[in-house]
This record gives structure tokens, C-alpha cells and sequence, in this order.
């Protein structure tokens, strides 16, 4: 569900890189791979499927260098603060945090779902 989030909140980035044919560059490779890999690991996790899980596997690096965040919707809360450079900072610390908890939450349930020797 988080992906499908990330990927309706970020349409109007991901929609100018697919139509700039003529600058495609490591990055813009880079970017559209990522949000190709939101569908279908959006569609795969909603199906309880194996390879949603390992999907979201590969995409973690990307999602942290890329900054594209399953819980990014987040970074709207420093705007509630007067300070909001220091609560932009604060609040991504935050989000990088809740990323690894995701990962650790996706490695157990493929631990307990999909391990080769079932208790």
C-alpha cells in the first residue's frame, strides 16, 4: 500500500523523466526503474506473493539514494514547524529509520512466510 502512495504522490516527477526522451541519462534510467519497480512490487505484496518481497529487496538501496521513501508523504509535517530546515532534517532521520524498520518487518515476514522449513 505504501508503494502505491509513493507512486500517486510523485506522478508529477516520474511522468516528465518517461516523456524527456532525448535526455536519458544513468539517473533518468535510474528513476524509472524505481518507480516501475513501485508497480510491481505494489501489485506482487498485494497478492502476498514471493517476489513482491524480494523486489522490495532490490529497490532498497535505490530507495535511500533516490530518497524515495515508502513513508515520503511524512515530509509534509515540517511545514508545521517554524524552524523548517531543522524539522525537514529531523523528519528525514525519521523517515530513513522507518525505511530500515519496513526492511527488517520484510526480511521477518519472508523468514516466517516463505521460509524453505516451516515451524
Amino acid at each position: 500500500m505504501l508503494d502505491i502512495i509513493t507512486l500517486i504522490r510523485s506522478y508529477k516527477f516520474f511522468i516528465p523523466q518517461v516523456l524527456n526522451w532525448t535526455a536519458f541519462s544513468l539517473i533518468s534510467v535510474c528513476y524509472i526503474l524505481i518507480y516501475v519497480s513501485l508497480v510491481f512490487s505494489a501489485f506482487f505484496l498485494l497478492k502476498q506473493n514471493k517476489l513482491g518481497l524480494l523486489i522490495t529487496y532490490g529497490q532498497f538501496p535505490l530507495r535511500i539514494a533516490f530518497v524515495i521513501l515508502s513513508f515520503g508523504f511524512l515530509f509534509e509535517l515540517s511545514r508545521l514547524f517554524e524552524k523548517q530546515n531543522q524539522a525537514y532534517i529531523t523528519i528525514f532521520w525519521i523517515l530513513i529509520g522507518l525505511e530500515v524498520l519496513r526492511l527488517v518487518f520484510t526480511i521477518l515476514i519472508h523468514r516466517k512466510y516463505f521460509s524453505k522449513h516451516k515451524n
